[in-house]
C-alpha cells in the first residue's frame, strides 16, 4: 500500500520532530518523571525503531501524585487525608448507633399501638403498662433525636475538612501531573501582631475579605469588554472570511456548460439533550446545505462590514475595555496578590492553632498556599 499520499497527514509534515532520548523506564521509581532530551543510545541491534522521547510540552507524571510533594506537604497532606478518615468512621459509628435507636423507637410505637389496640374503647390512661409504654416511646425518641443531631453536627464539622480535602487532592492529582518540578516555596510570611482586645478570628477575616475582593478583580478583568479596535478588527476578519467562503463556484459552467454552483456549508443532524441540558449526541444524518449569510457577505461585503462596524461603535465602552497585553499584565498582578493573600490566611491559621485557636481552613483556598509550595507551581483551575 503506497502511503505517500497520506504523509500530509503525518506530524513531520507540519514541521514536527519528536525529541531525541531514551524512552522512559518502564520500572523507573514511581513519581519519576520520564527522561526528555538527552542523546538516545545506539540500537542494540533487530529490528527496533529507535526510542522516542516523550514530547517536551506535555511531560507527563506516573505514580503517586503525593510522592513528588515536598516532605511537609507530603506529611500535611496525609495527615489531612487520616483526619478525614477517623472523622467519616465516628460519623458511621453514629450512624450504626442511630440505626439502633430508630429499631429502638420503632419497636417502643409498635408496644404502645398495640397496648392501645388491646384496651380499645375500654382504654384506662392511668393503666401502669400503658404509661410505661407512652414514656419507653418518648425516651427513644428523645434518644433518636439526640443521635441524629449529634450526626448533623458531626457531619457539617466534616465537611469543609473533607472539601478542602478534596480540593488539595484534585490539585496534587490533576495539576502537578505535567509540573517539571515541585518545590517549596522559600518566602516566609510575616504574620502581624493581634491588636489589643483583637481575636484571631478578626485578622483572618479581614485576611479573608481582601481574598474576595481580589477574586471580584480577577472577575472584573474577565468581564472587562475588548476595545472597540480590537473588536472591528476582528469583525473585518470574519466578514472577510465569510466573504470568501460565499463566493460561487462558476468553474462548472465555465468549463462544461453545467450550472454553477451556490455556497453551502456541512450542517451536522439535530443535537439531542438529556434532561440536565448535556448534550448526548446527534439524531440523523449531516447534510449540505445553502449559506445565505456567506453569500450575503461576499455579494455585499462592504456595505455589510460598514454597518457591523458603525453598531461596534455604538455599543462600545473603551473606557472599561482592555487591550489583550493589559489583560495579560493585570491578570498576573492579580493572580501574584491573590496568592500571597490567601499565604497570608495560612500563615494567621497556622499561628492561631500554635496558640490554641483552631479556625477552619476555606475549602477553596489555594493549594499552594496550604501546602507551601512555590510560586512557580502551577496555579489550580478554577472559576472565582
Amino acid at each position: 500500500m503506497d502511503l505517500t499520499k497520506f504523509s500530509n497527514f503525518l506530524p513531520e509534515a507540519a514541521g514536527f520532530r519528536p525529541p531525541a532520548g531514551p524512552r522512559a523506564s518502564a520500572d523507573a521509581a514511581p513519581g519519576t518523571a520520564p527522561a526528555i532530551g538527552g542523546n538516545a543510545p545506539a540500537a542494540s541491534g533487530g529490528n527496533n525503531p529507535p526510542a522516542v522521547a516523550a514530547p517536551s510540552y506535555m511531560p507527563f507524571y506516573q505514580g503517586d501524585p503525593l510522592a513528588r510533594l515536598p516532605g511537609p506537604a507530603r506529611d500535611f497532606l496525609r495527615n489531612l487525608e487520616s483526619d478525614v478518615d477517623a472523622a467519616s468512621a465516628a460519623i458511621g459509628a453514629l450512624l450504626d448507633r442511630l440505626n439502633e435507636t430508630l429499631l429502638s423507637k420503632q419497636s417502643a410505637g409498635n408496644r404502645l399501638r398495640a397496648l392501645e389496640s388491646r384496651f380499645g374503647n375500654r382504654l384506662d390512661e392511668g393503666d401502669p403498662s400503658l404509661i410505661d409504654a407512652r414514656a419507653k416511646l418518648a425516651e427513644a425518641a428523645d434518644e433518636y433525636d439526640r443521635v441524629r443531631a449529634e450526626v448533623d453536627r458531626r457531619s457539617e464539622a466534616v465537611k469543609p475538612l473533607r472539601e478542602l480535602h478534596a480540593n488539595l487532592r484534585a490539585y496534587c492529582e490533576r495539576d502537578l501531573i505535567h509540573a517539571p518540578s515541585i518545590e517549596a516555596a522559600s518566602a516566609v510570611v510575616s504574620v502581624p501582631a493581634l491588636k489589643p482586645n483583637e481575636r484571631w478570628i478578626d485578622i483572618i477575616d479581614r485576611a479573608r475579605q481582601k481574598v474576595e475582593k481580589l477574586r471580584a478583580d480577577a472577575m472584573a478583568i474577565e468581564d472587562a469588554p475588548i476595545h472597540s479596535t480590537e473588536a472591528k478588527a476582528r469583525a473585518a476578519a470574519q466578514i472577510e472570511e465569510l466573504a470568501a467562503r460565499g463566493r460561487p463556484n462558476v468553474l462548472a459552467l465555465l468549463e462544461g456548460g453545467r450550472a454553477f454552483e451556490w455556497p453551502s456549508r456541512y450542517k451536522l443532524g439535530d443535537i439531542s439533550f438529556d434532561a440536565a441540558g448535556k448534550p448526548v449526541g446527534t439524531a440523523g444524518h449531516g447534510r449540505w446545505e445553502p449559506d445565505p449569510i456567506a453569500l450575503l457577505c461576499w455579494s455585499h461585503k462592504n456595505a455589510i462590514l460598514s454597518g457591523v462596524l458603525d453598531e461596534i461603535d455604538r455599543q462600545a465602552d473603551d473606557a472599561s475595555a482592555l487591550t489583550d497585553d493589559q489583560r495579560t499584565k493585570k491578570r498576573r498582578q492579580v493572580a501574584e496578590a491573590l496568592l500571597q493573600a490567601e499565604r497570608l490566611e495560612e500563615a494567621l491559621v497556622l499561628a492561631a492553632a500554635k496558640e490554641g485557636v483552631a479556625i477552619a481552613r476555606r475549602s477553596d483556598i489555594d493549594p499552594r498556599a496550604v501546602l507551601g509550595l512555590s510560586d512557580s507551581c502551577p496555579a489550580p483551575r478554577r472559576d472565582f
